[in-house]
């Protein structure tokens, strides 16, 4: 996230092979109770579809930065699955 790399701890939290992975960070490092993320894969003329939900709880003394906290974690997902959009096209 925000170009550093993470080992994190993950638990499958939804598993539908081959159209749905989610999971759940159990050892986040930022400070937050929970983060969960929903990928799904869906067939689209010409490829796949991937589309990334995610669901994420700020513990309480800091849940006035949630509106910037959630803008960045926006921007860096995006800035992950393009990169691995384009590592998959072979770019």
């Amino acid at each position: 996230m925000a170009g550093r790399e993470l080992e994190l701890l993950l638990e499958v939290t939804q598993w539908d092979e081959p159209n749905r992975l989610g999971f759940k960070i159990l050892n986040n490092p930022f400070p937050l109770e929970a983060t969960e993320y929903v990928y799904r894969l869906e067939p689209e003329e010409g490829g796949t579809r991937l589309t990334l939900d995610g669901e994420i709880e700020m513990v309480r003394f800091i849940r006035f930065a949630e509106g910037l906290m959630g803008k960045m974690y926006v921007k860096s997902n995006r800035n992950e699955l393009n990169t691995a959009k384009q590592l998959l096209e072979g770019g």
